[in-house]
């Protein structure tokens, strides 16, 4: 076999061209650089804050908040209270027919909590998004 030994690498710039040109010619921008620095323009050192962070904003969120906190409290208290109503009822019941109609109460009691429920989740979430928190 007849192996020729690898050249030692030069660091001197080739004597032809190592790409052939390809006859394209890229267009140069019409960029202009002047030589003057750019105005300073003066910034606060006072920043406003957005609608959201101002103390109005909050305290209307926080009323916001106490008032589905309160509309819940509402309808926990009235569900428990239907609920203790038909239990009664069903346990006073003499018939089949009573026993029914205490179930069905007790099943519209905790529908109308789960409406309330529904209802005061997407408040707290629309509250919660307006923070930015979810």
């Amino acid at each position: 076999m007849n192996v020729k030994p690898f050249a030692t690498p030069s660091f001197q710039a080739p004597k032809r061209p190592v790409v052939k040109p390809s006859g394209i010619v890229l267009p140069k921008g019409d960029i202009v650089l002047t030589r003057r620095p750019r105005p300073v323009v003066p910034q606060p050192r006072v920043t406003i804050a957005s609608p959201g962070l101002r103390p109005d904003a909050t305290t209307v969120r926080i009323e916001a908040t106490r008032a589905a906190l309160h509309t819940l409290t509402a309808a926990r208290e009235g569900f428990i209270e239907r609920a203790a109503a038909a239990r009664e009822r069903a346990r006073m019941a003499t018939d089949e027919r009573d026993r029914f109609v205490a179930m069905s109460e007790t099943y519209r009691a905790e529908a109308a909590l789960d409406d309330v429920l529904r209802k005061t989740f997407s408040e707290v979430t629309a509250l919660m998004e307006e923070r930015g928190l979810r």
